[in-house]
């Protein structure tokens, strides 16, 4: 290149509207590092050790944090979707009038919508898991699948976050270890949610496969904390599962996969391959008739978990921390991964059974996903939802019963949410203009704030 053409693209890069935007990109990482300083400055600097008391996490209301993120909101510009209610394609008189919240996975932004699509709040931040809470409040675990890679998303991966209805925080705790797919505040008021640990060396003695020994597996704690960041409960699943033990299909056999996968130079199946029990659901069993009857498995506390790569439905019980209940096989060749399984509630039809989105896998009923609803007792289904496939969630997503019997589905990975009666009849749906994380239907009782917002 001559050095006229040099001088030309030198002037013409760093022209008025260039520099303006190279200034607006500069305050950008100066504020993401300041971030990174703080995160990195207040962290518990731990060695992954697996003793639950040696995890420490701490609240972090670092004004820097704050500012930071205050800073990055304010510069970045985040796509305008529009008017939310342009995304419903269909509302009938027989949907439920209440209230969804949908994270836009990627699009750093989370709705709250009526029925009508009418946009009653909005948050700008990621979201991997998000919970309305009845204050108005949101619960949330940054780090969804189409932003997990960016900053700040990728640090707060391993921070659970309580935004007020402006999108303060006012309340956050982190550690050392990433926390994913969910998390919930439980009926005594703390906070309970998944964390990710990775398992080597000496923690892989009790293995057997000498190929699996060479592997870091990933495997999850529950960690339950008070308001104060202390941990008052924790669960690890290493310490309840052998860990010769990988669910419905044998260790082998995965280990199997995973050599092909690395012959086959598939990087990405061999990383999933290492994902041990990778749990997506933790949810708190509520006041129920199995336990009045005298079935101490139910008692109100205990815990729904599923470790997905288990292919299994487990109830822990809380106190003793042992498996108590289990399921997997029950509808045609049995569950093929599974998310946002929970007992519903009193008050609502069906209360006191299981409600379960089965996804469907390579090995069971590919193409096909499934609604279940289980008498935990005779493990029967008492009601599903079967389209074939027409019906096809492959991963992710969320399945709620509603007051009025219907049920909301979030297929997250179509990009689709409806809303179906008992029967089966779809009466509301939406495809919202970005990928989705597992949205939730509240009705307005739920929420006294977001009524009166809605005006409602």
């Amino acid at each position: 290149m001559t050095g006229v053409s040099c001088k030309v693209s030198f002037n013409k890069f760093f022209s008025e509207t260039n520099r303006k935007n190279l200034f607006q990109l500069l305050l950008l990482l100066l504020a993401a590092l300041g971030f990174y300083a703080a995160v990195k400055n207040t962290a518990p600097s731990g060695n992954n050790s697996l003793n639950a008391k040696s995890v420490e996490i701490k609240n972090r209301d670092d004004s820097r944090v704050r500012a930071s993120l205050r800073l990055l909101r304010q510069k970045k510009r985040r796509k305008n979707y529009g008017d939310p209610a342009q995304y419903i394609t269909l509302n009938t008189r027989m949907a439920y009038k209440g209230l969804t919240l949908l994270p836009l996975s990627g699009a750093e932004q989370i709705w709250l919508i009526n029925t009508d699509g009418k946009l009653i709040n909005r948050w700008d931040i990621d979201a991997d898991r998000a919970r309305l809470l009845p204050n108005g409040h949101i619960l949330v675990l940054h780090g969804s699948k189409f932003a997990a890679n960016r900053e700040p998303w990728k640090t707060l991966r391993r921070t659970v976050a309580e935004y007020d209805w402006e999108g303060n925080v006012v309340w956050q705790h982190s550690g050392d270890h990433i926390l994913h797919h969910d998390t919930r505040v439980l009926s005594n008021g703390n906070v309970i949610f998944v964390s990710r640990y990775l398992l080597n060396g000496a923690a892989l003695g009790s293995v057997t496969d000498p190929l699996r020994k060479e592997v870091n597996l990933k495997a999850d704690a529950l960690v339950e904390l008070n308001r104060s960041g202390e941990i008052v409960w924790q669960w690890n699943s290493w310490e309840h599962f052998d860990l010769n033990f990988c669910g419905v299909f044998s260790c082998e056999k995965r280990v199997a996969e995973h050599k092909q996968a690395l012959n086959n130079n598939d990087y990405r199946l061999a990383k999933k391959l290492r994902d041990w029990t990778h749990t997506n659901t933790v949810s708190e069993i509520p006041p129920n008739r199995w336990y009045r009857q005298g079935d101490k498995r139910f008692k109100p506390g205990n815990l729904i978990v599923m470790p997905r790569n288990f292919w299994t439905l487990y109830i822990i019980d809380k106190e003793s921390g042992d498996i108590v209940w289990q399921y997997s096989k029950g509808y045609k060749d049995g569950l093929g991964g599974a998310h946002e399984a929970y007992m519903i509630p009193e008050g609502l039809p069906g209360a006191g059974n299981i409600l379960l989105l089965d996804n469907g896998s390579k090995r069971r009923h590919p193409k096909e996903s499934y609604i279940l609803e289980i008498n935990p007792v005779t493990k029967k289904p008492v009601w599903v939802y079967d389209r074939g496939p027409e019906f096809h969630c492959p991963v992710r997503g969320a399945a709620i019963r509603l007051p009025n019997g219907n049920t909301f589905v979030s297929n997250d990975p179509n990009g689709v949410l409806f809303e179906i009666t008992p029967e089966g009849e779809k009466v509301w749906e939406m495809k919202p203009p970005s990928h989705i994380s597992r949205a939730h239907k509240y009705p307005y009782s739920y929420c006294k704030v977001c009524k009166e917002s809605s005006g409602s």
